[in-house]
């Protein structure tokens, strides 16, 4: 009989332990270790709405930060490979499709774009060029594909760069593509 409770209870410690939040000192120390040496330079993002993930970044001075990874409890992989992991976290699973557009929406302007800017309107330095505010739309099927014009980090380069990317969920929440549909650059002297 104790043997017994002693195995439903170390089970329900892994399985909390699996969906407990990490604290930044934690997310540091499992990066360090996966890295081999100290990690200074980490850059770490929580979402709201996302129970139990964080995503990664590592610094470089000629780009900004990066996503590198993302932990769901304490599990890490690449974004890609963690993406349906957030979204059911978030409630994917069974939800409306407005709600899976909202939920897709963020986690590409939160977590897929972390340290860059996702625009909600166009920039002085558009110009006279077509703007369309982020969207998420219905796919066939219940997936969701999602439209938004980003802001590059400026790099070593002086010129702004701004992309239209295009984002194509599966109805399980997997990312299936990210492309750039339209790319233009301007100079910062401008």
């Amino acid at each position: 009989m104790r043997t017994a409770l002693l195995v439903v209870a170390i089970i329900a410690l892994s399985l909390t332990s699996a969906h407990a939040d990490m604290t930044d000192p934690q997310v540091q120390a499992a990066m360090s270790a996966r890295v081999g040496h100290p990690v200074h330079d980490l850059g770490i993002v929580r979402i709201e709405g996302f129970p139990h993930v964080v995503v990664v970044g590592f610094f470089a001075n000629d780009r900004g930060y990066r996503v590198e990874g993302v932990f769901v409890g304490d599990e890490y992989a690449s974004i890609e490979t963690q993406t349906p992991k957030a979204l059911a976290a978030a409630g994917w699973a069974g939800a409306p499709p407005a709600k899976r557009q909202q939920l897709a929406l963020q986690w590409t302007e939160s977590a897929l774009l972390a340290w860059q800017s996702p625009l909600s309107q166009a920039p002085k330095r558009f110009g006279d060029r077509s703007f369309q505010k982020p969207t998420a739309t219905a796919l066939p099927g219940d997936g969701v594909q999602v439209t938004l014009w980003v802001q590059k980090p400026a790099g070593m380069r002086p010129v702004f760069r701004f992309e239209k990317m295009v984002y194509a969920y599966s109805p399980q929440g997997a990312l299936r593509t990210q492309r750039v549909q339209e790319t233009f650059e301007t100079s910062v002297h401008d």
